[in-house]
């Protein structure tokens, strides 16, 4: 959806609203109709965040926060993060038989003579060449159906990709804890060397934290009637955080949907960082008490023909008027009251 922004900061909330866009929320059809577009658009929420070290070393929040730099502080880390790799090393001449085992962490694969089964946890050697095998073994590695799939329907916790007659494992998240046992019943044949080089990421400073947000809220030059916006891509936003912070292509209609007044709050207390200062937010974000965005405090935008009407000669049209007149000042350079974004970041154009 696009995105309409607040760019001034001396307008309070509740009072720019947009009446001119289709479904409005109080004439809409509840049969038909998509939610309305009617809505108050209200600045970013950015409290500063303050944080604490508890006796055991794990950092929590000293208070609660509302807005930009708390949900950096909750939802990205600092970047230090490694993901475990590990290999498997085919040798038919050791030799291979059916009935030969390997092990990725908790997971028994088991040598066949023919095809492998989808979903039996089970590999083939019919092909009777290292490449074959290795090629065989990492796509029973990597098929959902069998036992590396993780809980909740995420993608598999490792990644196995052949090359000759090697099978690379790689953990799908970074983290000491994919560094998982590589083992098999036949060590000549298939000579594991366990997972290796996983490491927990830190926490964004708290200062970063800060830091960040600042930066990116003058991304749109917010709260300054002297400068225009500029966009917000993923490339622009990664560029403003800060202390290895970066959000990821998925994360970015979070941060649009914040910028364009969406409340997310951090409850007191949240812990930001166990007691090895290893990232690890809890309870975790969406969690009962812990944090997450208030449901319905920012109204969908649809690209229908409302919008661009609004934009070029309705009420966002008077809203974006570098002489936009709020509280009796006229005139000002740039002193537009909005700045609204398409879905990736870039101004909107009709």
């Amino acid at each position: 959806m696009p995105y309409i922004i607040m760019k001034r900061n001396d307008i309070p909330d509740g009072t720019l609203q947009v009446l001119d866009m289709e479904p409005n929320e109080s004439q809409r059809n509840l049969t038909v109709d998509p939610p309305g577009q009617t809505k108050y658009v209200n600045a970013a929420e950015n409290d500063t965040v303050v944080t604490t070290v508890l006796g055991g070393g794990e950092e929590v929040m000293h208070r609660s926060a509302d807005g930009l730099a708390a949900w950096i502080l909750t939802n990205i880390n600092d970047g230090t993060g490694a993901a475990g790799t590990g290999t498997f090393t085919i040798a038919v001449a050791a030799p291979i038989l059916a009935g030969d085992t390997v092990t990725v962490g908790a997971q028994l694969f088991t040598a066949v003579a023919g095809a492998r089964t989808s979903g039996s946890n089970d590999f083939s050697i019919a092909s009777g060449t290292d490449p074959g095998i290795a090629t065989d073994l990492a796509a029973a590695i990597n098929d959902p159906a069998n036992g590396l799939a993780q809980p909740g329907g995420l993608s598999n916790l490792v990644t196995a990709v052949p090359a000759a007659a090697v099978v690379t494992v790689t953990a799908n998240m970074d983290g000491a804890a994919g560094n998982l046992v590589l083992a098999t019943s036949n060590a000549g044949g298939f000579s594991p060397v366990g997972m290796a080089g996983g490491v927990d990421a830190g926490p964004v400073a708290t200062a970063d934290a800060n830091g960040g947000a600042d930066a990116v809220l003058a991304l749109f030059a917010f709260g300054d009637l002297t400068a225009a916006a500029g966009t917000l891509t993923l490339g622009d936003i990664n560029g403003a955080l800060l202390g290895g912070a970066a959000i990821t292509a998925a994360q970015l209609p979070d941060v649009l949907n914040l910028l364009a007044g969406a409340k997310y709050e951090v409850p007191r207390g949240v812990q930001i960082a166990d007691g090895g200062g290893v990232w690890n937010v809890q309870p975790a974000v969406g969690a009962v008490d812990g944090p997450g965005f208030v449901e319905a405090s920012n109204r969908a935008l649809f690209l229908n023909d409302g919008l661009p009407l609004s934009f070029v000669i309705g009420e966002l049209a008077a809203y974006r008027d570098s002489a936009f007149v709020y509280a009796g000042v006229a005139g000002d350079p740039n002193g537009e009251a909005v700045v609204v974004y398409n879905d990736d970041g870039t101004l909107f154009t009709p």
